[in-house]
């Protein structure tokens, strides 16, 4: 208890000492944290939307005009058992007729002319499990359904969504390994710095017999500090950013609509942050001592 009571106030004693030091550790710290930060809220939301995207992936079935209630009724079931086919929604030709007026595509006048004999058909949205395979099971559908005689439904492929967010992905992971690298070796060589302003104190516990953990620990309790604080600069400065870049950024409505609550992402920086600025400040400083412990 002994001397972890005194590991610890060297730690925060070392902490204070060196201020100017401890000081530019930290704002190189924050900097690289807050790089970070921008990067995982870009990323982030980049996926989300990409998910967002495929959890919307719908397709329009036309049925043909004339078909009973109860045919209707076995092609929904048809379409509910086909492999690949999470949900299935019924979209009446009323309901297609509503939808043209609130696009402003056909006037109430029109509306009225038309909605005894409605000449706009049945149809059921189709949403599905595995993207892939979805132009696959729409097309088994078009095939073994007489009555479904077109399909429409988003332009681009399901392919392409799921190709270009597998793409996002595997780009997100490598820029992330890359900023990974370059932070931990401009934050090591920084508290590098540190370590040598005190070689002489190390040099002497050497001498008096301390063992080498016993020489790190300070250094390591003083890392830690740094990536606390150094965690806490940056996690203030991006959630403020993401806060109002999330409510008053000049996008689009129904883009900033799409991205991700700033309080579910507050605990992705949180948990990103101070369990990097930990690690880094404390592998930092044990880095950095190993050289100076050969007396």
């Amino acid at each position: 208890m002994n001397s972890l009571s005194y590991l610890l106030k060297d730690g925060f004693k070392s902490f204070f000492k060196n201020f100017a030091m401890t000081v530019s550790c930290i704002i190189i710290v924050s900097a690289c944290l807050i790089f970070l930060g921008v990067y995982l809220a870009l990323s982030t939301n980049i996926t989300h939307i990409a998910r967002e995207a495929q959890n919307n992936y719908w397709k329009l079935a036309l049925i043909k005009p004339g078909t009973s209630n109860a045919r209707l009724e076995q092609i929904r079931t048809t379409i509910e058992n086909a492999e690949n086919v999470a949900k299935v929604e019924f979209k009446s030709k009323d309901a297609g007729l509503q939808q043209l007026v609130e696009q402003g595509k056909i006037s109430m006048s029109a509306v009225e002319l038309v909605k005894e004999d409605n000449p706009l058909p049945d149809g059921y949205v189709i949403f599905f499990e595995d993207l892939e395979t979805a132009d696959n099971t729409i097309n088994q559908i078009k095939t073994g359904i007489d009555e479904v005689y077109q399909v429409e439904g988003i332009k681009y492929s399901a392919q392409e969504i799921d190709s270009q967010t597998k793409l996002v992905r595997y780009i997100s992971l490598a820029l992330m390994g890359f900023m990974l690298i370059i932070s931990i070796f401009i934050i090591s060589n920084t508290i590098r710095l540190a370590v040598f302003a005190r070689r002489d104190d190390i040099n002497i516990m050497k001498f008096l017999g301390a063992t080498d953990w016993f020489v790190r620990w300070p250094f390591i309790i003083e890392g830690i500090l740094i990536g606390i604080f150094g965690a806490s600069v940056a996690f203030l400065c991006v959630y403020f950013m993401y806060v109002w870049f999330a409510s008053s950024a000049p996008l689009p409505p129904e883009i900033l609509s799409m991205l991700v609550p700033s309080e579910s992402i507050a605990n992705l920086f949180a948990i990103s942050f101070y369990a990097f600025g930990v690690f880094i400040g404390a592998f930092g400083s044990i880095m950095s001592v190993r050289k100076h412990l050969k007396v």
